[in-house]
């Protein structure tokens, strides 16, 4: 039922729920609330973890080059029910009139060609994007190459060392501001060059003091220059080889972990939460993002199929929002009927 996303009133949902199962039974909002109670959140975290694990073994799998994941990285803010124990976990945003809303921060990794999520968090708002993506990229189990596509939020010279002892690869806007190397590359006029990052005296805050880097060696890395259309200039730091205009192409898909967030609060309606307890609100979170994986598996077959319009000017696509509300009620009977009929089923979803 939490996979299927609780969105409407409790009673409503748990009506639907065993209506969709070709099942007729009573059973109350307390039922539910008492059940749930039963229920970690990392249950929703082992089976997403599953799915990846046999999804990226799949020939369905789209990769760059034919060789590498293409993984998007970003954060952010969404707003939780109103409740003290959630002020207290995650945080509150300020305002002048009053305590705040609740608010809690989230990070994803994100594959922009698959469309799925390989990691999510939902963490207090006082811990920052980097962090957050240190601990995920920590926890990835996927054995294929990949490259990191990250914004403005995200480097430092700790960052791109962490990935590249990791065995990534990385493409990372910066300020033209960001440090003095690349101060003065803005400067020069150059499109392409190096600058070396090197370790700071400290990094980070823990309590008791302050730490210093767990890289000690200087850090040398390409950087370019690429002109906008506004006519400005947006600066990328890279360790990879590949032509400037290649890497514009590259760093312009990480667009896609921005439109994946406006799917899962439009769409999925994430922030449509069911409870007001720390462990309610997680495992909404968690299962909407392993059901938004599953729906975009059916959402982007179904698209690979779809011809052109006549005259080859425009090509059908799937409406999202639309199949994502057909698709909530039919995945949870496909889930609930033996495998040996899922394929006749998924056509029938398809269709």
């Amino acid at each position: 039922m939490l996979i299927n996303r609780v969105v409407k009133s409790i009673g409503l949902e748990v009506a639907g729920f065993f209506s969709a199962l070709g099942r007729h039974k009573d059973a109350s909002r307390q039922a539910f609330s008492a059940a749930r109670l039963k229920l970690a959140h990392t249950a929703f975290l082992e089976l997403n973890s599953g799915h990846i694990g046999r999804f990226y073994k799949s020939p369905l799998v789209e990769a760059y080059g034919d060789n590498y994941l293409l993984l998007a990285v970003d954060g952010s803010l969404f707003q939780l029910p109103d409740s003290k124990e959630l002020k207290e976990r995650f945080g509150a945003w300020k305002n002048n009139h009053g305590e705040g809303m609740a608010m809690a921060r989230a990070s994803v990794i994100y594959d922009v060609l698959n469309h799925q999520v390989l990691s999510a968090r939902l963490s207090p708002l006082e811990n920052g994007e980097g962090k957050l993506f240190r601990e995920q990229h920590d926890g990835l189990s996927i054995d294929k190459p990949y490259i990191y596509l990250l914004d403005r939020g995200y480097p430092s010279f700790d960052l791109c060392s962490h990935i590249r002892a990791g065995g990534g690869h990385f493409v990372i806007r910066c300020k033209k501001d960001f440090n003095k190397g690349v101060k003065a590359f803005a400067g020069s006029g150059q499109v392409d060059g190096r600058i070396v990052l090197s370790p700071p005296t400290y990094y980070g805050k823990k309590r008791g003091g302050k730490v210093s880097s767990d890289y000690k060696e200087p850090l040398e890395v390409r950087i370019v220059r690429i002109r906008l259309k506004t006519g400005g200039y947006e600066y990328l730091l890279t360790d990879l080889g590949l032509a400037r205009k290649e890497l514009s192409r590259l760093y312009g898909l990480r667009w896609g972990v921005e439109t994946m967030f406006g799917y899962l609060k439009d769409c999925m309606e994430i922030e449509n939460f069911s409870s007001k307890k720390e462990e309610g609100v997680l495992q909404d979170f968690h299962a909407a993002i392993l059901a938004a994986n599953l729906i975009r598996i059916i959402i982007d077959d179904t698209d690979k199929g779809l011809g052109q319009k006549e005259g080859g000017l425009y090509r059908y696509q799937v409406n999202r929002k639309t199949a994502t509300g057909l698709l909530r009620g039919d995945v949870l009977r496909l889930l609930a009927k033996p495998p040996e009929d899922w394929a006749a089923e998924i056509q029938r979803l398809k269709k």
